[in-house]
């Protein structure tokens, strides 16, 4: 679904960068990281990647990068262009 039952719970998450997007003018302003293999569960109804809103944040990262990030769960809003 497009809900989250941790809307508003703050949670930090560590995890592999898999997608950029940060530049904010022409792309989301976030990136893309799921749980390393060594971390991910067999539990169907929980996801392993997560998109990271990276808007504040001065932080560049690239794929493949290793990141702690902490931050408020939301659902995501899709902007149409």
């Amino acid at each position: 679904g497009d809900r989250t039952p941790e809307a508003g719970n703050a949670h930090t998450i560590e995890g592999v960068v898999t997608a950029d997007f940060q530049d904010r003018n022409t792309q989301f302003g976030g990136f893309f990281m799921q749980e390393e293999d060594t971390d991910t569960d067999d539990e169907l109804t929980t996801s392993e990647g997560i998109f990271v809103d990276s808007t504040l944040s001065r932080v560049d990262v690239k794929v493949g990068d290793v990141v702690r990030v902490t931050g408020t769960a939301s659902p995501i809003t899709v902007r149409a262009t």
